[in-house]
């Protein structure tokens, strides 16, 4: 029964149902109408800013009503956070497969550098909500972005300090991690997601400049020709 129910929730289109019958179980419909009220909330936080969006502009968007946002989430807060990490895991999936891809660690790093880029630069308010309005919702919320921020420096992880032809402070991975999300969060909040990709060449000499130093890790990150 588990199986059924988990494999019926893995289908559910969060669009809204037809009118009459629908053929869908009621928990079908449950998740279809929590679905749809977590994809509400990019276009209307983004729209709106996370402190003047209502729990009526969420269930409008959704097409749900009051009663059926309350039977799903505790207010906009908690329904904020689940859209965020649904989208966070979603983001995670696509950055993980990327970095999966090269014959380095520098050539995997710039794959998944370039796969977060491109899933930010298509999704402007997923961006917005996932990197701006992150900030305003609350401690637990303030939580999941130091969450982020770690996993950038896991994203660079154990294999770049052991490749470094230097020694390498771990914490200079926190550094550069840190960077990396002030540089994506300036161009979000100046209205330049759909820009992100063209931060490639900086996040890469960012990453490579304490093993290579400046000259090395501006060739390597493609930021000037490769030395001769």
């Amino acid at each position: 029964m588990l199986g059924a129910m988990a494999e019926q929730r893995a289908t559910v289109d969060p669009r809204r149902l037809p009118r009459g019958r629908h053929g869908l179980l009621p928990g079908a419909v449950v998740e279809n109408q929590r679905q749809r009220l977590i994809h509400a909330v990019p276009p209307v936080v983004h729209e709106k800013g996370f402190i003047a969006m209502t729990v009526e502009d969420l269930a409008g968007r959704a097409g749900v009503s009051r009663k059926t946002f309350y039977e799903n989430f505790h207010d906009k807060r908690d329904c904020f956070l689940a859209s965020y990490r649904q989208h966070a895991r979603e983001l995670a999936a696509v950055v993980e497969s990327a970095s999966a891809v090269g014959n380095d660690w520098a050539e995997r790093t710039r794959s998944a550098l370039a796969a977060l880029l491109r899933f930010l630069a298509a999704r402007p308010d997923v961006a917005d909500m996932g990197v701006v309005e992150l900030m305003a919702a609350g401690p637990e919320a303030l939580a999941e972005r130091d969450r982020l921020v770690a996993s950038f420096a896991a994203l660079l992880g154990d294999e770049a300090l052991e490749a470094a032809p230097v020694r390498v402070p771990r914490l200079m991975l926190e550094t550069i991690a840190g960077a990396i999300w002030q540089l994506i969060y300036a161009a979000v909040l100046t209205g330049h997601a759909e820009e992100l990709e063209q931060l490639l060449p900086t996040f890469m000499y960012m990453v490579l400049v304490p093993m290579h130093g400046p000259e090395g890790a501006a060739s390597r990150a493609q930021l000037v020709p490769a030395l001769e």
